[in-house]
């Protein structure tokens, strides 16, 4: 066996880095097109994704708000119920309310509906349809000659979601005296209005519910209210 001399064993070395180098400078490249063609994604879908965190904020931001504003009026509402919550959407209850009434918040709409069995209407429907334009959002449900521009989407649901289910809720809802509800069984949907109100059902099949849980009647069923 030949002895490795100074000379030798440098050589050696150096063959050793350069393999070393070179397998550094191949991660590097490969690793390199990765963060690119990550960085590639992430731009095309950056639009995308910039609006999905801004919904997501706003819906934050309007939970808050009507949580807000029925611990305001839990005395006569009684206690908040979540009983469905996603990162975009919620749907509540409350406890001196009939429990067939359901409150559905989301960062564009208030909702409230009856559901009976198996059957279920909207009561109504606050909604919104964002548009990002410059100086801020308008919403396409508003004729463009009353458009108003509001500097985010938390200041549009506020004035025109958040204010108009409030006017319905004191102005409507409170001065109704029930609920009527309409089933037809062989259609399988439902009607459902607050008596006395605008809207008129028939008067077959009805069904008539108190709005709250300590009135002394529960249900009734008749030909007239």
């Amino acid at each position: 066996m030949r002895p490795i001399t100074h000379s030798r064993t440098v050589r050696v070395l150096d063959r050793l880095m350069a393999r070393r180098y070179r397998a550094k400078r191949v991660s590097h490249t490969k690793s390199s097109a990765r963060s690119l063609r990550k960085h590639a994604k992430r731009t095309r879908f950056d639009g995308n994704a910039s609006e999905a965190r801004r919904e997501q904020v706003t819906f934050v931001q309007c939970r808050r708000a009507f949580l807000a504003w029925a611990n305001t009026r839990a005395g006569m509402l009684g206690a908040i119920t979540i009983v469905r919550s996603t990162r975009a959407s919620m749907e509540a209850r409350f406890g001196n309310l009939n429990p067939v009434l359901s409150f559905s918040v989301s960062g564009t709409s208030i909702g409230v509906s009856v559901l009976v069995g198996q059957y279920q209407d909207w009561l109504v429907e606050f909604d919104s349809a964002p548009r990002r334009r410059s100086g801020g959002y308008v919403c396409d449900l508003v004729m463009p000659e009353y458009a108003v521009v509001y500097p985010n989407r938390l200041a549009l649901w506020r004035t025109e979601v958040f204010e108009c289910f409030q006017r319905w809720f004191a102005g409507a809802l409170l001065a109704a005296a029930a609920l009527i509800a309409n089933q037809n069984e062989r259609t399988g949907f439902m009607a459902t209005a607050l008596y006395p109100g605008r809207h008129a059902l028939s008067r077959e099949g009805y069904i008539r519910f108190p709005l709250f849980v300590n009135t002394s009647e529960t249900i009734s069923r008749g030909e007239g209210v």
